[in-house]
């Protein structure tokens, strides 16, 4: 994978700077903290989450173990209950009797698809999505595989006849952008210890955030991951959005959903003002290389049943090769980066890139 940042350039301390040591909230710190309209206040171990997982690829009780192994690195994980159970094997990622703390994230689309009243409990945050949901093959719409796993519909009876089902642009119960504050206000009902972060393309970014701001989220992400936005559309975006949100006078996190992204990509996103970045491209790695191994195996194209074969420890496997090695570089990146203030962390080695994004060129 290519670094869609490569024209940035991490800044090293100055010479002669004297020694001092990295202070424990140096490039972002690890624990993430986002306080919520109301004055209280959601705690998160790391500056890092799982968007937008593909668990309709891989068998729900599967599903559930990936999601649990990841959540447990302190990575903050999005599921509805219908992502990892079935009516035979309910989710143990959401139970309440998990020792350790996980940090669950529920998407609320605007067509609720899978959504339960029980997606409500020990949740961390709720996604309100305000982007158009695209499928695999660019489509803005849902599979019907995905519509199955989200509406437990039988093989001989699925929804839309077993076709392809549009995705919604905006939830139907909102007149309108300027009226979002009444929703915010009913996740926040629904979910009392949750923080409720807007999640929207920045593609219209000027126009459209200043009305999401004036609507009092507890944060944004935005999905800067569509097709054709690159890597300097993506930069700027954050850059925009993170100075935006300080002019407004919200104190409120911004989270960067960017696709395919290097741990140097996502750490460079931090100093431009992201206060959290997606690590889909490692974790959606794991679900992959499962599904690849179900359907691979001699096993299973003779019907036999290998889920025996897919381990917790299998799965730990996989975890500790795809993904942690790429956050414990994306978190030591942003460590170093506070050796520096925030103006001489980055430098740009194109002249366009520097001018885009008001940084100094090398």
């Amino acid at each position: 994978m290519n670094d869609r940042l490569a024209p940035l350039i991490f800044m090293p301390p100055p010479t002669g700077k004297l020694w001092t040591g990295t202070s424990a909230d140096a490039g972002t710190g690890t624990a993430v903290t986002i306080r919520r309209s109301d004055e209280s206040v959601v705690n998160l171990p790391l500056p890092a989450f799982w968007l937008d997982p593909p668990w309709h690829r891989i068998p729900a009780v599967v599903a559930d173990v990936v999601a649990g192994i990841i959540a447990d690195m302190g990575v903050v994980v999005s599921a509805l209950l219908r992502d990892l159970s079935e009516e035979s094997s309910p989710a143990s990622f959401h139970s309440a009797e998990v020792q350790v703390p996980r940090h669950r994230m529920i998407p609320y689309r605007p067509e609720r698809y899978g959504l339960l009243a029980d997606d409500f409990d020990h949740v961390s945050v709720v996604d309100l999505r305000l982007a158009t949901t695209r499928d695999e093959n660019g489509r803005f719409a849902y599979s019907p595989k995905q519509i199955q796993r989200w509406e437990a519909t039988a093989d001989d009876a699925p929804l839309a006849g077993g076709g392809w089902v549009p995705a919604a642009t905006f939830p139907p119960d909102v007149p309108s952008l300027d009226h979002l504050n009444a929703k915010i206000d009913q996740l926040h009902a629904l979910a009392p210890k949750a923080a409720v972060m807007v999640s929207m393309n920045p593609h219209r970014i000027a126009a459209e955030l200043p009305l999401v701001l004036s609507q009092n989220p507890d944060g944004v992400i935005l999905r800067c991951d569509d097709v054709g936005f690159d890597g300097l559309m993506m930069a700027a975006a954050t850059r925009f959005a993170s100075r935006a949100i300080a002019k407004s006078g919200n104190v409120i996190p911004l989270w960067i959903h960017g696709g395919d992204l290097t741990p140097s990509d996502a750490a460079k996103l931090v100093q431009l003002g992201a206060s959290a970045v997606s690590m889909d491209s490692w974790c959606n790695q794991v679900i992959y290389r499962i599904e690849a191994t179900l359907v691979q195996s001699s096993a299973a194209r003779l019907g036999y049943n290998v889920l025996r074969d897919i381990t917790p420890a299998t799965i730990n496997a996989l975890v500790q090769e795809e993904v942690q090695d790429e956050l414990n570089e994306y978190l030591g990146l942003c460590e170093a980066a506070g050796a520096n203030g925030n103006d001489e962390r980055l430098i740009a080695k194109d002249g366009h890139w520097a001018k885009t994004l008001g940084l100094k060129q090398v």
